[in-house]
């Protein structure tokens, strides 16, 4: 620290300090000191909030409304920003054409699968006896529909099916052959089963285009069966 004196116009010698670099600590300052905002350095532009996005502790920075909201972790386009019971979320943007489905109050957003309402049916017709093959129908819907229904019944004969697809992985039938017999299952979306041990199942793909039937026939099913298709998208 280095000490100086000067004269006051009377005769009283006064002396002064100059404060070293760093003598000043936190300790230092008082409690109640109350500096004013206007003693610190300048925000270097509007919209800014004081804040550390640098790894680590260190100085504050100024960090932009963006910068503060990536807080949240893992923040993408098309990503949404919700509060859940206790904290601020992040909810990841949907697959494409899901809408955005409130749960009401104390409950949090979700997304969920858009309902188009469009329905486009036909009709076809398969001989039981054929080999193992496919059938490909234009659904006109516009889109890959969400979900498929087939209705089937054999020329003369008491065996129908009915039956759906409901994405991939998702198939159920209940069949019922010439003896009254139901049978009832998954992994295919129709069953035409004519006596014990003798049918031909369909498993069913879709896309913006068509619907196609894969055929497996068992057995030796027989007779003409004619089926109804509706595309829901």
């Amino acid at each position: 620290m280095a000490t100086f004196g000067f004269q006051t116009g009377v005769g009283t010698i006064v002396e002064t300090a100059e404060l070293e670099d760093g003598a000043v600590t936190n300790a230092k300052v008082a409690a109640t000191a109350a500096i004013a905002r206007t003693k610190l350095a300048d925000v270097s532009a509007t919209s800014r909030v004081v804040g550390r996005v640098s790894a680590g502790a260190g100085a504050d920075e100024e960090l932009t409304l963006t910068q503060v909201l990536d807080f949240i972790g893992s923040a993408a386009q098309g990503d949404i920003l919700y509060r859940n019971a206790t904290v601020w979320a992040r909810l990841a943007t949907g697959a494409a054409g899901e809408l955005l489905k409130s749960g009401g109050a104390g409950a949090n957003p979700a997304w969920v699968e858009a309902h188009r309402g469009i329905f486009k049916q036909g009709i076809g017709q398969k001989d039981a006896s054929e080999a193992s093959t496919t059938q490909v129908f234009a659904h006109s819907v516009g889109v890959a529909p969400k979900r498929i229904r087939l209705t089937a019944f054999v020329d003369s004969q008491d065996a129908c099916s009915v039956g759906a697809w409901r994405g991939a992985g998702d198939e159920n039938f209940l069949s019922k052959d010439n003896a009254n017999v139901l049978t009832n299952g998954g992994g295919v979306a129709i069953r035409i089963s004519t006596t014990a041990g003798n049918y031909q199942t369909g498993a069913v793909t879709v896309d913006a285009t068509n619907i196609t039937i894969t055929w497996t026939k068992t057995g030796t099913p027989s007779g003409v069966f004619y089926f109804l298709w509706e595309a829901e998208a």
